[in-house]
C-alpha cells in the first residue's frame, strides 16, 4: 500500500548509471535529508525511488505515477544516459507540469524550484554531447562550497577520487537545499496521477522525437571489464581504484589517475563526439545479461562499441565466466583490447594462463576484433587509435548509409544476425 505522506524527494535516474556509487549517493542523501528534516522514513516522508519503494506484488507504473503526483520535490541525476531515457524526460515532465512552469521560444522550462538537478558526470563531459537540453537550462542548482570542482569533476568523480571533504560539503547543502524547496510553497497533489504512457517526453526537441545525430558511428560506448582491490592478488591491490573500473591502473606510469582519461583522449582525437562508460555491479548475477543489453543496443543503432579488457580480470572463474559470455554472443559486434605493460613482469607471467580466455571463437571473427596491446601506454593509445578507426569503418560499411558525413552515421541497424532488442 502506498504511503500516505509526500516524499520530500522523487529520485530521478537512468537505470543505465546505476552503480553501488548511485546507490551509495541516494542511501546518503535520504539520511541526511531525514536527519536534518526530522523526516519519518517508515512514514515515506523523506524520498521514493523505484527499487527500494515499490514492494513485491505491487504495479511498477501505478506505484511510479503515484509517487510522481505526490512528491514535493525531484532530484534529477543528470548525465548522457539519463536525458537519453524517454521515461527519465517523462518524470521530469510531470515535475515541470505541476509547477505550471513557462515556456521560452527555444523550449527552455521557467519558474521551476522543484527540480533539483545534480551533476553526476562532469559539466564538460555533458557539453561535449550537445547536453543538456534546452529545457533545463532555467532549472538549476549548484552548491555554494566547490562549486568549480563539483561542474569540474561532477559527484561521481568526486566520490570515487575520494574527495571526502568536498563531496560531504555538496551532500549537505543539497540535503538542505530539497528540505527548504519541500517546504517553500509545497506542490499540491494531483488529484489523479499522470499517464506516463502519455506524458511527452521533456528533452525531445519539439516535432522531432529522433534526434539523427544522437546514434551512429560519430558515438562511442566503451565497456571496462576490469576486477577490484578485492577481486585481485593483494600485490595487485595499489594498481586498483576504488570506482569506476576504468581507473585501473595497468601502467604505472603515467597514469596514476587510472585508465579511461587516456581513453577518452583516444577516442575525442578521433572525432567521437558522443562516448558513454557505463559502470556495472560485477558482483551481480545479472551483469553478463546488463552488458549484453547495451552491447546490442549499441549494434542496433551503428555505435561503436569495444570492450576494455584488464588482462587480471579473467583469473577469477566470475571474470572467465562473463568473458566468456560476452565474447560467444552473436547479437553485437565491436571489438576488444588488452593493455598490457611491457615493464609489468607479473602480468606478463600471468598471460599464458588468462590469454585464451579472450580468444574469440572461430564464428565470431568477422564481427568482433581482439587486441592484446604489449608496451607502453604511448603504444597501447596507438593500438586503441587503430582498433577504434577500423570498427567505424566496419559499422559504416555494414550500415544503409555507405558514405556518412564524418561524425555522423546510420542510424537504422546493420545487417547483421540477430542485432539485437532496442531499449527505449
Amino acid at each position: 500500500m502506498a504511503p500516505q505522506k509526500p516524499p520530500c524527494f522523487f529520485f530521478s535516474y537512468a537505470r543505465k548509471d546505476h552503480s553501488p556509487w548511485l546507490v551509495r549517493f541516494f542511501r546518503e542523501l535520504k539520511e541526511r535529508v531525514a536527519q536534518k528534516g526530522q523526516l519519518d522514513d517508515q512514514e515515506g516522508e523523506v524520498s521514493f525511488r523505484d527499487v527500494d519503494d515499490i514492494e513485491p506484488g505491487m504495479d511498477w507504473g501505478t506505484a511510479l505515477q503515484d509517487a510522481l503526483a505526490r512528491c514535493l520535490t525531484m532530484v534529477s541525476v543528470y548525465t548522457p544516459w539519463y536525458f537519453g531515457r524517454p521515461y527519465c524526460g517523462k518524470e521530469f515532465r510531470v515535475l515541470l507540469d505541476r509547477q505550471a512552469v513557462t515556456y521560452d521560444t527555444d523550449g527552455s522550462a521557467r519558474n521551476s524550484e522543484k527540480i533539483v538537478p545534480v551533476l553526476w558526470e562532469s559539466m564538460p563531459d555533458l557539453k561535449v554531447q550537445g547536453l543538456p537540453p534546452a529545457v533545463t537550462k532555467y532549472v538549476q542548482w549548484e552548491p555554494a562550497a566547490h562549486r568549480g570542482l563539483y561542474a569540474e569533476r561532477g559527484l561521481r568523480m568526486l566520490r570515487v577520487q575520494k574527495r571526502a571533504g568536498a563531496y560531504s560539503d555538496i551532500l549537505e547543502e543539497l540535503a538542505g537545499i530539497l528540505i527548504l524547496r519541500a517546504k517553500q510553497a509545497p506542490l499540491p497533489p494531483l488529484a489523479t496521477p499522470p499517464s506516463l504512457g502519455s506524458t511527452q517526453n521533456a528533452f525531445e526537441k519539439p516535432n522531432d522525437s529522433v534526434n539523427p545525430e544522437e546514434f551512429g558511428p560519430g558515438f562511442l560506448l566503451l565497456v571496462y571489464l576490469a576486477g577490484s582491490p578485492l577481486e585481485v592478488p593483494q600485490a595487485r591491490a595499489e594498481r586498483y581504484g576504488t570506482g569506476h573500473p576504468g581507473a585501473w591502473r595497468p601502467f604505472s606510469i603515467p597514469n596514476q589517475d587510472g585508465l579511461h582519461p587516456f581513453v577518452r583522449e583516444a577516442a575525442a582525437g578521433l572525432g567521437f563526439r558522443r562516448f558513454r562508460e557505463p559502470s556495472y555491479d560485477f558482483g551481480s548475477a545479472q551483469v553478463p545479461a546488463k552488458i549484453l543489453e547495451d552491447l546490442c543496443e549499441a549494434t542496433s543503432r551503428n555505435v561503436v562499441a569495444a570492450l576494455v579488457l584488464d588482462p587480471w580480470f579473467p583469473q577469477s572463474q566470475r571474470g572467465k565466466e562473463i568473458l566468456a559470455t560476452i565474447l560467444a554472443d552473436d547479437r553485437w559486434r565491436g571489438g576488444l583490447i588488452v593493455p598490457v605493460d611491457a615493464a609489468d613482469q607479473a602480468t606478463l607471467d600471468l598471460l599464458p594462463l588468462v590469454e585464451p580466455s579472450w580468444q574469440v571463437p572461430e564464428a565470431r571473427l568477422p564481427s568482433v576484433t581482439a587486441v592484446t596491446a604489449r608496451g607502453t601506454m604511448e603504444s597501447f593509445q596507438g593500438s586503441l587509435v587503430t582498433l577504434l578507426t577500423e570498427l567505424r569503418r566496419r559499422v559504416t560499411a555494414g550500415g544503409d548509409v555507405p558514405n556518412p558525413p564524418t561524425g555522423s552515421g546510420p542510424t537504422s541497424p546493420p545487417r547483421l544476425r540477430s542485432p539485437g532488442k532496442k531499449r527505449d
